[in-house]
């Protein structure tokens, strides 16, 4: 239920976002901040939520995060202009980063080892089915009612979720080590990875040399550097960079972050320039995406089982 509404919500609001654009007389920029108010505090926040989880228990931050992220899709939905719509997208995007580790860590204390693996499979597939389905929900929902209930489709799921994951879910936490939260390091990616997007999103409104550009971008670099200097020499760091040391380490999240760019940045642009310029139906436009998304259900599986034979 949990990784389901996370996921949709990647994917669903995008096709919409003509629809959303005509209704409430909003630009391009606004528009940016729509998809990446949600991305960015679920980016942020994702790390934290993981910590909180380990802390005070991880069945307890999931249902906080699904209550969260359900209270907020119902302002969503409900949003009489751009302000409250971003304002409330970012809170659904602290209800995610608060979920998602949770469900991860959950099947992990959940199954034995001979059972994981199956398990964790099973939790990418759904998460690629919400991807998969999303444009093509999206732009049902947006043709034939209206884009608010893309929002309010959450509402009922996020409730049933809450009730099942209080009978099912065991409660869990990782007492192996000390837990701490990094609020050095939480304040300085927070900060950085804001002014970054800012930077980027805002760039052609206020041109790229302008002191509010410039000013935006050297905040970042601060920023970002700060956060990798105090995850180093830190006690307990949110992120551990020596990782990344680990070259497969390294190549595998590279690779997931070009293929985020480039999967995300397609689902904007595309979903705009499709219906406004091509004139295609919201449900059209939906269809476009699904030879990329059913792809990946499809071609995942058998990838899964040729990096087991061939190494990844």
């Amino acid at each position: 239920f949990g990784l389901f509404m996370i996921m949709l919500d990647n994917t669903i609001v995008n096709v919409a976002l003509p629809s959303i654009q005509r209704d409430l007389n909003i630009g391009i920029s606004e528009l940016e901040w729509v998809v990446n108010g949600y991305a960015l505090t679920f980016a942020v926040l994702m790390l934290t939520g993981g910590k909180l989880a380990d802390l005070f228990g991880r069945r307890l931050l999931f249902i906080i995060g699904l209550a969260i992220f359900t209270g907020a899709s119902l302002a969503c939905g409900l949003a009489p202009d751009a302000n409250v719509l971003i304002g409330a997208r970012v809170v659904q995007g602290v209800g995610s980063a608060m979920m998602n580790p949770a469900t991860l860590s959950i099947i992990t204390a959940t199954f034995a080892a001979r059972q994981r693996g199956m398990a964790i499979g099973i939790w990418a597939g759904v998460s690629a089915l919400a991807l998969a389905i999303g444009p093509l929900v999206g732009g049902l929902i947006t043709q034939h009612i209206s884009w608010n209930w893309i929002f309010f489709i959450n509402v009922p799921v996020g409730l049933l979720a809450i009730v099942v994951a209080r009978l099912v879910i065991r409660e869990s936490r990782d007492t192996s080590a000390e837990q701490r939260l990094d609020l050095p390091g939480l304040v300085t990616s927070a900060i950085g990875l804001f002014a970054l997007t800012y930077a980027l999103i805002e760039a052609n409104k206020y041109g790229w040399t302008s002191a509010r550009i410039l000013g935006a971008f050297a905040i970042a670099i601060v920023m970002l550097v700060s956060f990798v200097l105090i995850e180093r020499h830190g006690r307990a760091p949110m992120l551990d960079l020596s990782l990344f040391r680990n070259r497969t380490f390294a190549g595998a999240n590279a690779a997931m972050a070009l293929v985020g760019v480039a999967m995300f940045g397609v689902f904007f642009f595309n979903s705009i320039f499709i219906q406004s310029i091509l004139g295609y139906s919201a449900i059209q436009t939906g269809a476009t995406f699904l030879p990329m998304t059913v792809l990946i259900i499809l071609v995942a599986p058998f990838a899964g089982r040729l990096s087991d034979r061939l190494g990844p």
